[in-house]
């Protein structure tokens, strides 16, 4: 056990130098759980996630949760999770074509970070089978996430064809009065241009509206714990695929968890775990090293 504790501990001792080329993450949960009865258990419980190399919240939000046991190795489960996210600036760039056919740079597009609501319906089934001391469970969860619209600042650079004595007016002093508007023709008084990959670049920022979207995923989770004689710790790992049903079942993300639940006592209970998530669906994409921590209270 001691040996499990200090993987665990090298784990988060090196995340941080992982993320030096992917992204690190802290995600902390607070639950709690009833038994109604044999049969019947409700759940509710806060999140918040920090990212960007744990600097800034990337998500804070509850979800409400009824599960129910109809047999010893079957558990079936729904809930609602209500997020707020952090969406990290895109950019997008715009494609033209000359007289001969060749694709250049005309100009692109750069959307300021954003936070967006996020409504989130599940239903899933938990299949469970013990080997000894150690059981075997695959949950497979029906997801439906609702974007709600949102807001963001876009800035739009468009091509502009400066004259040779306004480009070494700009290149000697930085500044200069003319700009190109978006058909590229008309040529008016306006912000200074960029200068960006050996061409000038007009600035235009608006209001840009992100749309309401729809997302339908299975998650699959494969996953494997040990239960300790003698010692309220078990440690666990698992596998998690997320097939995206509007792509035909596409995976589109993979997630990795090595943990260690921790129970003081029938009513306290700790989470300690490392995730490393690689992909992209509605909840976050790139290479994510992630230390997860997690308290329950049993009613």
């Amino acid at each position: 056990m001691k040996k499990l504790l200090t993987i665990l501990l090298v784990i988060a001792a090196v995340s941080p130098a992982l993320a030096q080329s992917d992204d690190f993450g802290l995600w902390t949960t607070l639950g709690a759980q009833k038994d109604i009865n044999k049969q019947w258990t409700v759940s509710a419980g806060t999140e918040v996630r920090f990212e960007d190399n744990v600097s800034k919240v990337t998500r804070a939000g509850f979800d409400l949760g009824v599960t129910y046991k109809p047999f010893k190795f079957l558990r079936l489960g729904i809930g609602y999770a209500y997020m707020r996210d952090r969406n990290a600036g895109e950019t997008d760039i715009n494609y033209s074509t000359d007289e001969n056919g060749d694709s250049y740079v005309n100009g692109y597009n750069s959307d300021a970070s954003f936070r967006r609501d996020k409504n989130r319906f599940f239903f899933q089934a938990t299949g469970r089978h013990k080997i000894g001391r150690f059981t075997l469970s695959l949950r497979e969860r029906l997801q439906y996430t609702h974007f709600q619209p949102a807001h963001t600042e876009r800035t739009r650079y468009r091509t502009c064809e400066l004259t040779a004595d306004e480009a070494e007016i700009y290149d000697l002093t930085g500044e200069t009065y003319y700009t190109v508007n978006d058909n590229g023709t008309d040529r008016y008084f306006s912000q200074e241009p960029v200068y960006f990959n050996g061409d000038y670049f007009s600035a235009e920022t608006v209001d840009r509206l992100k749309q309401s979207k729809h997302r339908l995923y299975l998650r699959s989770r494969l996953q494997v714990s040990y239960n300790i004689k003698g010692i309220p710790l078990e440690p666990y790992a698992s596998f998690e695929l997320s097939n995206n049903l509007r792509e035909g079942f596409s995976i589109e993300k993979r997630r990795w968890v090595v943990g260690l639940e921790y129970t003081i006592n029938k009513r306290h209970s700790f989470d300690l775990s490392y995730i490393y998530s690689n992909g992209s669906d509605d909840d976050e994409e790139g290479n994510l090293h992630v230390i997860s921590l997690g308290y329950t209270i049993h009613l």
